[in-house]
């Protein structure tokens, strides 16, 4: 391993004050031959010093005092592979705060098992990471690893005794630019030993992506003929050496079955099947009459991000008519409640237009109850203790909902906490406490409310990663969604629905553009194939599952470098054709029962261009597929009745109002998956032998009817 020695002493003229920083170096298990540290400044990410420390285990740096500093220890087994010389062991890191007084930092590296990728287009941090079989984010940094010549290429080593995947970003023909899961045809690159593998990340993905799409074509109940001609063709890519355009078409066609596969499963899922019979006096079959369903409520939750402030109140109110029924609307505790005891509901219901989204017909969702961000906290929350927060906590959530007890029925309790930047600091246990407090209070002010926790879209707890350079951190606070959601329902949390985030690439700016930030920054892309997967891991937990934030932008944005897209660049029309997909892929999942879109109109949005209509309140292509999709559930629905005197309806789950050619009327409530048969007696003419009006008196409390004048309703 070629290692350049180089000691950054700081010299006698400069005017800082040096601290001692006392590096060990040292290792449990087989000992490396080359070890090297090196001591960053974390203001700015400069270099302050290097050490060659082979033939040593202690070194002693010197810093300035007063600054925070990150140390790395990287170590070699001395070997080299294709001319690459390698590490084989876990490089290893500490941030630490270096005050007045000497520090001394304990580096302890382990022997790994290390991945040298070849043709990886983007190994930009970030654009590279490696998960386990289950899902969790492997905390271990890319490590170049160079030749004679000064080529390099990018490793991973991994910790020995588990199997690992990893993603990468990858530019693929047809697919597009996106972080792919390569992960041995399902099997994981297994550390069983201290070593190496060079993978040629190309050929990788194309064995990954078509496993994937032989495991998919095994389980679809779609017709597959097609799709087994595209897997022939595309193996016979992959045996030709064509791994890119194999992966790319792997991806595509995979994408392309889901989305046939989901149109099948709204069917199945989101749907009851009305079976109408009629029969004459004779008891025989009436063929030829006309029934109609029209919807006047349905269950499933069309929703998108419903702030008023300076946004015309009128694209709310009239997407309503277009198949939205759910608005998630703002009630953070900076906004509500900005100091102790100065509660601003007049704003809140009028100007951030809470009530004013709820007299449109919404059904409100609240959010949130709890979001320990920085800018969304007010001042005197951020330094209290646990016990003192939790009363804090106990008192807003209590006012807060007592406030909207007729207006919202649905909250989300707390967001984002599974990741280190929404934990203010607390502790795992502490969180958990803390939701448990302000689930508690919740169902206190409103038995009946339903409580939601949610989730950030860095599914496999990639938060850890910031957490490697917090100064004296402990224990890593992040974890992956599943795992979060997991282990609240095992510490009995009382909450009702699994709230998790879904924004697939795009450029955020608009922390940038509020001051927030300084940087923009992009949003890792994967395939809606991936997604899904991720997403079916959190409705095998058992509780309801709502998409609670989703969005695609409608243009590329500069600032973002490397930004992914989805097939083609980013715009209008893309927009509109990634929406179609992924809306109807969410929308054939059993356990998901809501899809949040986030935002309505570019002004102001999270993702930029990532409106459904621009600046102007134009609509885009995106809102008429979006509303196309949604505006699907208030469509009337028409049948006639067959040869055995049988018109059968697919409804979406809701109540209807049935009304049968004799002029018969009924309401009826209609379930997922579920069927009502409805029985009618006719004369030859296709009269109701009975009274045509129905019988108010006749329908249950719960909006079921039993049998009306004219027809009998049996419920299979």
């Amino acid at each position: 391993m070629k290692v350049s020695v180089f000691l950054a002493f700081f010299l006698a003229a400069v005017s800082v004050s040096a601290v001692s920083l006392n590096v060990l170096f040292t290792s449990e298990d087989k000992q490396p031959v080359i070890k090297y540290a090196a001591v960053y400044n974390l203001a700015d990410s400069s270099e302050i010093a290097t050490a060659d420390m082979s033939k040593l285990s202690e070194y002693v740096f010197d810093v300035p005092e007063n600054t925070d500093v990150f140390v790395l220890g990287v170590a070699s087994s001395g070997k080299s592979a294709e001319g690459y010389y390698l590490h084989e062991f876990l490089p290893v890191s500490k941030a630490v705060s270096v005050k007045t007084e000497p520090v001394t930092v304990e580096l302890v590296t382990e022997p790994s098992f290390q991945l040298v990728l070849k043709n990886a287009d983007f190994p930009v941090t970030g654009e590279l990471f490696a998960v386990d079989m289950d899902d969790r984010f492997v905390p271990v940094f890319r490590l170049d690893v160079s030749n004679s010549s000064g080529k390099s290429l990018p490793s991973l080593n991994l910790p020995l005794g588990k199997c690992y995947a990893f993603y990468i970003l990858k530019e693929l023909p047809v697919s597009g630019r996106m972080t792919y899961r390569i992960d041995n045809g399902g099997n994981g690159y297994c550390a069983d030993s201290q070593g190496n593998l060079t993978v040629d990340t190309d050929e990788a993905a194309a064995f990954s992506l078509i496993a994937r799409y032989e495991s998919l074509l095994d389980k679809t109940v779609v017709q597959k003929d097609i799709y087994e001609e595209k897997l022939n063709e595309i193996k016979a890519l992959y045996e030709s050496g064509e791994c890119r355009a194999a992966a790319g078409e792997a991806v595509f066609q995979s994408e392309e079955l889901i989305f046939e596969e989901a149109g099948l499963n709204i069917n199945k899922y989101r749907k009851g099947k009305v079976s109408v019979k009629f029969k004459d006096r004779d008891g025989k079959p009436a063929k030829g009459m006309k029934v109609t369903a029209v919807p006047l409520r349905t269950e499933y939750k069309r929703g998108v991000l419903a702030g008023i402030y300076d946004l015309d109140p009128s694209i709310f109110e009239n997407a309503v008519a277009d198949g939205f029924n759910f608005a998630t609307v703002g009630t953070l505790w900076k906004d509500v409640e900005p100091a102790d005891d100065d509660y601003r509901w007049d704003y809140m219901d009028n100007v951030a237009g809470n009530m004013t989204i709820h007299d449109f017909g919404y059904e409100l969702f609240g959010h949130s109850i709890i979001y320990f961000l920085d800018f969304v906290m007010p001042e005197y929350l951020k330094n209290l203790s646990e016990s003192d927060i939790g009363e804090e906590i106990e008192e807003h959530t209590k006012d807060l909902v007592t406030h909207y007890r007729d207006s919202v029925q649905e909250w989300l309790v707390i967001n984002e906490a599974h990741g280190y930047s929404a934990s203010n600091g607390f502790s795992r246990e502490q969180i958990t406490a803390i939701t448990k407090t302000a689930s508690d209070a919740v169902t206190k002010a409103n038995p009946g409310a339903v409580k939601t926790i949610n989730a950030a879209p860095d599914y496999f707890g990639q938060n850890v990663y910031v957490e490697m350079f917090l100064p004296d951190h402990g224990e890593f606070f992040s974890m992956s969604s599943y795992d979060y959601f997991a282990d609240l329902i095992k510490q009995s949390v009382d909450f009702d629905v699994i709230g998790q985030q879904m924004y697939n690439g795009g450029c955020v700016t608009l922390f940038k553009d509020n001051g927030l930030s300084d940087t923009v920054s992009a949003i890792p892309m994967f395939d809606i194939v991936e997604v899904r997967r991720v997403l079916r891991r959190m409705e095998s937990l058992g509780k309801p599952v709502y998409v609670t934030e989703i969005s695609a932008p409608a243009a590329m944005n500069g600032d973002c470098k490397d930004m992914s897209y989805w097939r083609k660049e980013w715009n209008e029309e893309v927009q509109a054709e990634y929406l179609e997909r992924f809306i109807t892929v969410l929308l054939g999942e059993k356990d998901v029962h809501a899809i949040n879109y986030w935002d309505m109109q570019d002004k102001g949005s999270f993702v930029y261009k990532g409106g459904l209509m621009d600046e102007n309140g134009r609509k885009k292509a995106a809102y008429e597929t979006v509303s196309g999709i949604f505006g699907g559930f208030l469509k009337t629905v028409e049948a006639g009745s067959n040869e055995a005197g049988t018109a059968e309806l697919l409804l979406y789950a809701g109540e209807y109002e049935i009304a049968v050619e004799s002029g018969v009327q009924e309401k009826i409530n209609v379930q997922e998956s579920e069927e009502v048969t409805l029985e009618y007696e006719v004369d030859a003419d296709g009269n109701d032998l009975e009274d045509e009006s129905p019988d108010d008196d006749a329908v249950e409390k719960d909006g079921s009817p039993e049998k009306e004048k004219g027809c009998s309703l049996l419920l299979i």
